[in-house]
């Protein structure tokens, strides 16, 4: 891996244990996500896995330790290329947080987005935590603004955990560490059950979020000098894009929308209409369809979407499959009173 990287080429690798690294590109910066032992983490996981740079670290204390030496490596190669790397640590705060569906005391659906920027007492990347806080404040979830706060301490990590790189290694290379603590209002407190909406509305704000982190650290401590946070997304493609994309556009093909929703007597039902005086409604007649409506739903709603990783793609792609899903719904509803509505 250490020589995929010296070559900029990408690197994927699933780890023993569970764990996962994924490095677009040689970049003075990763996320790492360590897996609790002692608690389900449901979806938190998923807030760093459209970074152009993450570890998933898993929680069987051998397979973590092998994580945690890899990271080590990695962290001193790509300091020593940069002459500075940020080491960013992602968890979720636990205890305490009200269940999603009903109201809190606000009245609100869900209790604010809350972020907390854990820094260490020293050696602070100060411009880059202050890009940091101003662009988490600008998170917004369900009509709610997040609350962002800075809080010094000895340690970046999880809470009982150790760093994953010794603070005097970190500054021997001129590296940093910042810690970001998130309430999970991303699941139910009682019974641990994720909000997939929430997961990738919230996935697509820290993304950008952490990349106008990563632009101001690249530009103030490291020799990288990227002209907008948006060089910082992902170039590679994976496998699984061109595979949603290819099955997306198979069924796009396989029905002619205008063609079957354009009767094939619209002359004559004209005429017959003006000759009545227009006094009756026209009556049509249209083609048989050429699909079976709920197969090609069926196959449809089988493309795994939720697989990509990039939230702007992903995006894409569920934008395009709700609206194949609507022109279905169409094709089915033609000659009957439900068309001039959907169609609307």
């Amino acid at each position: 891996m250490l020589a995929k990287l010296a070559e900029d080429r990408t690197v994927r690798q699933d780890l023993p244990g569970g764990g996962r690294l994924r490095i677009d590109r040689r970049l003075p910066f990763i996320c790492v996500y360590r897996r609790p032992a002692d608690r389900d983490d449901a979806g938190t996981e998923q807030l760093i896995t459209s970074e152009t740079a993450y570890l998933i670290m898993p929680a069987e204390p051998r397979a973590a330790n092998q994580c945690r030496a890899l990271l080590h490596a990695v962290t001193k190669q790509l300091a020593h290329d940069f002459g500075g790397f940020l080491l960013l640590e992602v968890w979720a705060t636990s205890g305490g947080e009200p269940s999603g569906p009903s109201p809190d005391s606000n009245g609100q659906p869900v209790p604010n987005p809350k972020f907390e920027i854990i820094v260490p007492t020293q050696h602070i990347p100060r411009a880059t935590v202050e890009a940091f806080s101003t662009a988490l404040g600008k998170v917004k979830l369900l009509r709610n603004r997040a609350d962002v706060s800075i809080i010094r301490c000895g340690a970046t990590g999880p809470p009982g955990m150790k760093p994953l790189v010794k603070p005097a290694e970190l500054r021997q290379w001129n590296g940093f560490s910042l810690g970001l603590a998130i309430r999970p209002v991303y699941r139910d407190a009682c019974t641990n059950q994720i909000y997939p909406s929430v997961v990738r509305s919230l996935r697509r704000s820290v993304n950008v979020a952490l990349k106008q982190a990563f632009f101001t650290f690249a530009h103030q401590r490291t020799s990288v000098r990227p002209d907008h946070y948006y060089a910082l997304g992902r170039r590679s493609v994976v496998k699984v894009v061109f595979d949603v994309d290819h099955q997306l556009a198979a069924i796009g093909r396989s029905f002619d929308l205008l063609l079957q929703a354009t009767p094939v007597n619209a002359e004559s039902a004209w005429r017959e209409f003006r000759r009545g005086q227009f006094d009756k409604p026209p009556v049509f007649y249209y083609r048989p369809l050429t699909i079976d409506p709920l197969l090609m739903k069926r196959r449809l709603y089988m493309i795994p979407v939720e697989r990509i990783e990039d939230p702007t793609l992903s995006y894409l792609f569920r934008q395009k499959q709700d609206e194949l899903d609507r022109q279905i719904t169409l094709l089915s509803d033609i000659d009957s009173p439900r068309f001039l509505p959907e169609s609307l």
